[in-house]
C-alpha cells in the first residue's frame, strides 16, 4: 500500500508490453492506450480517459524502478531525467492503484481533487534496444511519477531528450481523441449543450448589435425598443440623447415631427390641422383618424399599390423616399401612440421617410429642443 501523505514510494514494478496505468480501484482497465494519448501533444503519459492516466516505458518486459511521489506542491525537478511531460487529471475517488499487464499495486490518494502529474523518464531508448530485463540483468530505464493538487492546466512537453518520447508523442498528435464512454455520455452531452449555448448566445449578441449599427445601445435606448432602431443606426448619438429625455419632453418631440411632416404634405384630402390639433391636446384622434382604415382611404381614394424590387449584389440598395401626405399620416398615427418614447421615435421615424437628407430633419430637431 502506498499511503500519500507528501511521499515519494520507490517500486520495483513488473512490466509487460510497456504500459502502467494509474486509475481508480473501481474504473474498468483501459482498453487501449494509443486511444488514452490521442488528442494530446505528448505520447508518454496519456490523460484522455477522464481521471486515469496511462504511461508508457521504454523496457517491454521485465522489472523497472518506478517511483511515485505525492506533495502538496510541484516538487523540484532533479537535472538528470531525460523526458518529463506534465498533464491534469481529477480524481473520482481517492482509492487508486497502479496497474500493469499482471500486477496492481494500491495507491491512496489524499483528496478526490484536480491533480497535476509530471511523468519522468531516464533511459527509454537502451530500454527498448534492451526489450526485455530479465533477473541478474542491470537497471536500463527508470520512471518517476510525480502527483500534487492543482487547478486544470494544459498538457506540456518539459524535456525530450529520447527519440521513442519522439516517437510517442507523434502517435499522440495523430490520434483521434476518445470517445466518451458510457459514464461520461451525460457529462460530454451536457457539455455540447453548454457549448450551443454559448454560440446561440454570442450569434443573438452579434445580431443585437448589427440591429444597432455596431455599437451598444445604452440601456434606456434599448428599452425603448425596435422604434429606436431606425434613428440609432442613422444618427446614434441623437437617439441616446432622446433616450434621457423626460415623457412631457418626448411628447413634446412627438408633436414636433407629426407637425413637421403634415407641414411637407400641404394641403389634401385630410384636416391635418384637426389632428394635431387632438395631438397638442392629449385627446383622441378625430374623424376620420381615428381609423386607420378609413383615414388611408380618405387620403388616398383611389389607392393602387404596385412596385417591384431589385437586387444590386454586393451595394446596399439607394435610399428612397415615400410620399409627404403617406409619412404625415403615419406620423399623426404614431405620434398619438400612448408611450412618450415610441410616440417621439416612431414620430420622428415617419417623418424622416419622406426627405431626402434624414440628417437635415435632424439638424432642425436639435435646434428646436435645443439639444447640442
Amino acid at each position: 500500500m502506498i499511503t500519500a501523505v507528501a511521499t515519494t514510494s520507490d517500486l520495483d514494478l513488473h512490466v509487460h508490453y510497456g504500459f502502467v496505468y494509474l486509475q481508480p480501484g473501481s474504473a474498468e482497465p483501459i482498453e487501449d492506450i494509443i486511444a488514452a494519448r490521442g488528442g494530446q501533444v505528448n505520447g508518454i503519459c496519456g490523460a484522455a480517459y477522464p481521471g486515469r492516466l496511462a504511461v508508457v516505458t521504454g523496457l517491454h518486459t521485465g522489472r523497472v524502478p518506478f517511483s511515485v511521489c505525492i506533495a502538496e506542491s510541484a516538487p523540484e525537478l532533479a537535472g538528470d531525467w531525460e523526458d518529463v511531460v506534465e498533464v491534469s487529471f481529477t480524481a473520482s475517488e481517492r482509492g487508486y492503484g497502479l496497474a500493469t499487464f499482471d500486477t496492481w499495486t494500491p495507491l491512496e490518494l489524499p483528496a478526490t481533487t484536480t491533480y497535476r502529474a509530471r511523468y519522468c523518464a531516464f533511459g527509454m531508448d537502451a530500454a527498448r534496444a534492451q526489450d526485455t530485463r530479465l533477473d541478474g540483468d542491470p537497471v536500463t530505464d527508470r520512471y518517476l511519477l510525480a502527483l500534487w493538487p492543482a487547478p486544470p492546466a494544459a498538457e506540456t512537453i518539459v524535456r525530450q531528450g529520447s527519440k521513442l518520447a519522439a516517437y510517442w508523442h507523434g502517435v499522440a498528435r495523430t490520434t483521434p481523441s476518445p470517445p466518451p464512454t458510457p459514464n461520461e455520455v451525460p457529462a460530454a452531452e451536457a457539455s455540447d449543450a453548454a457549448e450551443q449555448a454559448r454560440v446561440w448566445e454570442r450569434q443573438a449578441s452579434e445580431r443585437d448589435l448589427l440591429m444597432w449599427g455596431g455599437t451598444k445601445p445604452s440601456e434606456a435606448l434599448r428599452a425603448i425598443g425596435p422604434e429606436a432602431t431606425t434613428l440609432a443606426l442613422s444618427d446614434l448619438a441623437l437617439a441616446e440623447h432622446l433616450a434621457t429625455l423626460d415623457p412631457d419632453t418626448l411628447r413634446h418631440v412627438a408633436h414636433w415631427a407629426a407637425r413637421t411632416s403634415c407641414e411637407r404634405a400641404g394641403a389634401g384630402n385630410l384636416d391635418w390641422g384637426a389632428a394635431l390639433g387632438a395631438l397638442a391636446r392629449g385627446q383622441a384622434l378625430p374623424a376620420p383618424f381615428d381609423d386607420h382604415g378609413t383615414a388611408w382611404s380618405t387620403l388616398y381614394p383611389s389607392l393602387r399599390t404596385t412596385g417591384t424590387m431589385t437586387r444590386h449584389e454586393g451595394t446596399p440598395p439607394p435610399r428612397t423616399t415615400i410620399a409627404p401626405p403617406a409619412a404625415a399620416l403615419a406620423a399623426v398615427f404614431a405620434a398619438a401612440n400612448d408611450n412618450p418614447a415610441i410616440a417621439a421615435f416612431g414620430a420622428l421615424n415617419q417623418a424622416v421617410a419622406a426627405v431626402d437628407d434624414p440628417q437635415e430633419l435632424y439638424s432642425d430637431l436639435r435646434r428646436h429642443f435645443n439639444l447640442d
